[in-house]
């Protein structure tokens, strides 16, 4: 059955392509491989070649193998029996197949294309084809490839350089070794975006469109739908690509974040699916209302426990500095600033999103759109690290989920991950 193959610009299509070409060579089994829209090559038991792209037909490669081997071709010729693979890179040069007929009906076609549906969907529904989308690189895969990366520089990133670019601005792997070197050039390009946005649905690419090849190249992020730990392969769903780019958002282009950003939203939540991209949304939102430099008090209710009931209080949770985003915990510790919002970058405190101090209390935030969401002790281990020792008491301690109004009243006492640590915490 013939597969599309897409997935964020930079994730490494072509390079699977080139992959599974290999493969096969070292196997000796019959491949064409078409990288661009004037070429393609064939490979099989008598040899390789290379043919014009608009001419890939089985009559005339018949004929013209037969004509290069003077009639006499190792293993025969071309026929309606070949089980192939046909790799084809369907990139921004280069349409859609025009030459998938009966006579190559027993020949895989692998089609990688852009990741917007309106390129290959008619292809697709006419030959049949499955989806797969790629995911995006994880942290572990960009920092594992990069010794293998071409530096026009002459010198490997840091460490530092790497993550920051990683962090900041996608899991595209092309893009992050590209902006080690070009961050500047990068920053332009994503102001240039936002400018060019007039749509926040851009922001949000889902299976059926919305793709903008302007907007959603530098702004947006798209992997593999996932539902209770389950992935779905076939589905794509796409984002703001990072808290960064959020945060340009809200400096370069506030526009895009009024009631057609609620709509979306509401949207988004309604689906069981794109219920955590709905999460990306809120969290932004969350996190921008909570660290604003200002005189603010919130309305908390208490969670109830066993025989305990809920009850409401007014706190002051005032900030008086500028948000700290950190990377690392040894960032801050020991630099504790009292009214400080402060946030892991990228939710590297597991079951943390932020957390900030008010007379000596340590309050911690957890964002969430789901009524069931454990506490993992690893995070509040991960925080209390940084904590002089006479704040890390339990007695000390406050945990705030933040949710949507819509799921508040029925929002319930959260249990501890791993259980055991319930008495400890």
């Amino acid at each position: 059955m013939p597969v599309v193959l897409t997935g964020q610009p930079g994730v490494g299509k072509s390079l699977f392509l080139i992959y599974a070409l290999v493969d096969r060579l070292i196997k000796g089994l019959p491949t064409i491989y078409a990288p661009h829209a004037d070429s393609f090559f064939l490979f099989r038991e008598s040899g390789a070649y290379q043919f014009p792209g608009t001419e890939m037909d089985v009559a005339f490669l018949c004929k013209e193998l037969s004509n290069i081997h003077d009639g006499d071709i190792p293993g025969g010729n071309i026929s309606g029996t070949d089980e192939g693979w046909i790799l084809f890179d369907s990139n921004e040069s280069q349409a859609m197949p025009r030459w998938y007929s009966v006579y190559f009906e027993t020949w895989k076609v692998i089609l990688s294309s852009f990741p917007k549906p309106s390129r290959y969907k008619e292809w697709a529904k006419q030959a049949g084809a499955n989806k797969y989308i790629m995911k995006p690189w994880s942290w572990c895969e960009i920092y594992a490839a990069m010794p293998l990366q071409m530096t026009v520089s002459g010198r490997q990133p840091t460490d530092r350089e790497l993550w920051a670019a990683y962090s900041q601005f996608t899991a595209s792997a092309r893009t992050v070794y590209w902006c080690c070197v070009h961050r500047t050039e990068y920053l332009s390009e994503i102001r240039g975006a936002l400018d060019k946005c007039q749509d926040p649905h851009a922001l949000f690419p889902l299976a059926d469109g919305g793709w903008d090849d302007s907007v959603s190249n530098v702004l947006v992020i798209v992997g593999q739908a996932t539902l209770d730990g389950k992935i779905y392969r076939g589905i794509m769903h796409g984002k703001v690509a990072t808290p960064f780019i959020w945060d340009m958002i809200h400096q370069h282009a506030q526009r895009l974040l009024g009631s057609s950003m609620r709509q979306i939203y509401n949207n988004l939540l309604s689906d069981r699916i794109s219920r955590g991209t709905a999460g990306s949304i809120f969290e932004d939102t969350a996190y921008h209302v909570l660290s604003a430099v200002g005189t603010q008090s919130y309305a908390v209710r208490s969670l109830p426990s066993g025989h305990n009931s809920s009850s409401q209080m007014q706190w002051d949770l005032s900030i008086t500095s500028q948000a700290v985003i950190f990377e690392k915990i040894c960032q801050i510790s020991g630099n504790l600033v009292p009214r400080t919002y402060y946030r892991p970058l990228n939710s590297n405190i597991p079951s943390i999103n932020s957390f900030t101090f008010v007379d000596g209390t340590p309050i911690l935030f957890r964002f969430t759109t789901s009524l069931d969401h454990s506490i993992e002790v690893q995070g509040l281990q991960s925080v209390a690290n940084i904590l002089p020792t006479k704040s890390r008491y339990r007695k000390k301690w406050k945990l705030v989920f933040v949710v949507p109004t819509d799921i508040e009243p029925e929002f319930k006492y959260q249990l501890y991950e791993p259980s055991s640590y319930r008495e400890t915490w």
